[in-house]
């Protein structure tokens, strides 16, 4: 998935994808990436008001969080 403006994100598919990269980028040790595509993911989630995405986002940007304190 090539980087995308928040308001492309419409679909779950999308969200998803975008999700997983930034899981992704938790596993490779990098924080900082996994926290702005989980923003990207939420302000997506948030336009199209996809619930399960926006929590999974959420969840994301609190590790990160937990990972940086």
């Amino acid at each position: 998935m090539s980087e995308t403006a928040f308001s492309d994100l419409h679909s779950p598919g999308e969200l998803d994808a975008l999700l997983m990269r930034a899981h992704r980028a938790l596993e490779t040790g990098r924080p900082d990436r996994a926290r702005v595509l989980a923003q990207r993911a939420l302000a997506g989630a948030e336009a199209c008001q996809h619930r399960p995405s926006e929590a999974r986002a959420l969840a994301g940007l609190a590790y990160c969080d937990w990972l940086a304190s």
